[in-house]
């Protein structure tokens, strides 16, 4: 759920998140498509410690084949930043535009 290094035993947070996460049937979009993946969001100064804390919960009913995920590099040296894509279809599976 959240990766950390060095590792360490799991928090009562994350418990609680993935208690969350079955209750209302949402998944963290990011680690479902890597599931293998280290990639972090946090990290201290020299890099000894590290994060993924960042993270977009989409419903489970998503189909996730529309969505694209990121994680970024940023100016900041501690965090970096995460970008999601959903692509929106319209009932006749045309793209979804919005009009003026």
């Amino acid at each position: 759920m959240i990766d950390r290094w060095p590792p360490r035993r799991q928090t009562s947070y994350c418990a609680n998140l993935k208690h969350f996460m079955e209750k209302f049937n949402v998944m963290d979009i990011w680690r479902d498509k890597f599931p293998g993946d280290k990639i972090f969001t946090w990290s201290n100064k020299t890099g000894s410690r590290q994060s993924h804390i960042d993270f977009w919960l989409i419903s489970n009913s998503i189909n996730e084949d529309n969505i694209a995920v990121n994680i970024l590099a940023t100016p900041f040296k501690d965090h970096r930043a995460i970008h999601i894509s959903i692509q929106i279809y319209a009932p006749d599976n045309t793209p979804y535009k919005c009009s003026n």
